[in-house]
């Protein structure tokens, strides 16, 4: 055998394992997301540190003070307690108005946005060395959905408590675009269930999935009659029923994902649980329209005699481009009912629609009107045009 004739194998197999290790490239939105998560995670290491600098200050300043009032006062001693108390009263402003957390909730948070920058990382490695175009599709929606967490989660967590994003085991659309071809679908009615298809959107696929759960179930409580919509009747009707489908889309654009269920249930089980449900002892309701971004105000909800429960729910309106987000700041108790009632739950409603839940818990209005710091948000990503019916329903429990 002749050199050339020895090479010339050798050549095809190299360059054909070369082909093999080529990498795939890197989508540009892919490169500009990681580099937006590292800045944020970056402005939380430097929050952190000023707020640890702010803390330590106070700290020593209220030592001092201490030590300055324990001892014999004079001219200067007197000054110097003054100094030092404007100087704690001015830091402790900044620390809470300007910084969102505490430094504990600071360290939290910037370990968890290392940890997702870490998987963020790997989820670019294997991008670029994966040859199978499908599982492409894959690492991309898990990279954005790390990237969520950098961006919205883990901020959120220095104002509220967060639920970690998970991923339901559902098969994704093709197309971020398109619903499914069984949502478009007309429904073909039958003599003993009713169904209903439930569509909505949100950064997170499980708060999405369990929207469009609710939504297929209010769109079956219109069909039974003009009841009225309420989280134990949701619920009861997901849990008795069937989810005879469900798929997710994912708009990587706007970092959203849309969950679409079909939601069957018996037809006599549900008229027997609706006509079931309690009437709620206290209501209130406020027309909201969207002048601009920003709005507060206050709804004033009540049972028929004032002396049985009412309470005043402060909200929060803020809109953009694509979202509405409602913050139910604080609750004023005037009135917390009949001395054998004791707690409330209540259930906020945007034009009929479940938008958030309060949990069943005790209120006083012994010591004058009660303020219960809330701080509950939720955001609507189909988000009415011109305005909005914000209604609450509260629910009293007796002993």
């Amino acid at each position: 055998m002749s050199v050339r004739k020895a090479v010339f194998p050798l050549t095809v197999l190299l360059l054909t394992g070369l082909a093999g290790m080529a990498e795939t490239p890197i989508p540009p939105e892919m490169s500009t997301t990681f580099a937006q998560a590292q800045s944020q995670v970056h402005e939380i290491e430097v929050d952190k540190r000023i707020v640890l600098s702010l803390t330590l200050l106070i700290i020593l300043f209220g030592v001092a003070v201490g030590i300055l009032q324990a001892t014999e006062p004079t001219m200067r001693s007197k000054l110097a307690t003054a100094i030092l108390g404007a100087t704690i009263t001015a830091a402790t402003a900044v620390q809470t108005t300007i910084y969102a957390g505490t430094y504990k909730a600071y360290v939290r948070a910037a370990r968890d946005g290392k940890n997702e920058l870490g998987e963020m990382n790997r989820c670019i490695q294997r991008y670029s060395h994966e040859p199978d175009q499908r599982n492409l599709v894959e690492i991309a929606k898990e990279f954005f959905a790390h990237h969520y967490r950098v961006n919205r989660e883990i901020p959120d967590r220095l104002y509220t408590s967060s639920i970690p994003l998970t991923l339901p085991t559902v098969e994704a659309a093709p197309s971020a675009d398109q619903p499914p071809e069984w949502v478009k679908k007309p429904l073909v009615p039958d003599k003993y269930t009713v169904a209903a298809i439930g569509q909505a959107s949100h950064p997170d696929l499980t708060t999405a999935g369990k929207r469009a759960r609710w939504r297929a179930a209010e769109q079956i409580v219109s069909q039974l009659g003009p009841y009225r919509v309420s989280e134990r009747l949701l619920d009861v009707l997901i849990s008795s029923g069937k989810i005879a489908n469900s798929t997710f889309t994912f708009d990587s654009k706007r970092y959203v994902y849309t969950s679409y269920v079909l939601l069957e249930v018996n037809k006599s089980y549900a008229y027997l649980n609706v006509r079931k449900l309690p009437k709620p002892s206290a209501q209130g309701n406020a027309d909201v329209r969207l002048g601009s971004r920003y709005q507060a105000g206050t709804v004033r909800v009540s049972a028929p005699q004032p002396l049985e429960g009412q309470f005043d729910f402060r909200f929060e309106v803020k809109t953009s481009n694509d979202r509405l987000t409602i913050t139910l700041s604080a609750i004023d108790v005037r009135q917390d009912g009949p001395d054998d009632s004791i707690s409330w739950l209540f259930d906020v409603l945007v034009d009929g629609r479940l938008l958030m839940l309060i949990p069943d818990r005790p209120y006083s209005d012994q010591k004058g009107k009660e303020h219960v710091p809330v701080g509950l948000t939720e955001a609507i990503y189909d988000p009415p045009l011109r305005g909005f019916r914000l209604s609450v329903y509260g629910y009293r429990r007796f002993k």
